[in-house]
């Protein structure tokens, strides 16, 4: 399951459907097996933004802020 659990989240499913398919009771658990590749799949995706100039947002010590607001 927890293999299964990964491969949906590298998949790009949201932590309900991947729980929905392995019969994962919490969402804790979910998230201990899917956390690495959500951190990839979020770390790929900032990266695309910064090298395309759609990244707009500054850092704000406990949150992030969009440029301009």
């Amino acid at each position: 399951r927890s293999l299964a659990a990964v491969r949906l989240a590298e998949a790009g499913c949201s932590t309900l459907e991947i729980g929905a398919i392995t019969g994962h009771r919490t969402l804790s658990m979910i998230a201990l097996y899917t956390a690495s590749s959500d951190q990839q799949r979020l770390a790929e995706a900032a990266i695309v933004r910064l090298e395309t100039g759609r990244a707009t947002w500054k850092h704000n010590p406990g949150k992030l802020v969009k440029s301009g607001s």
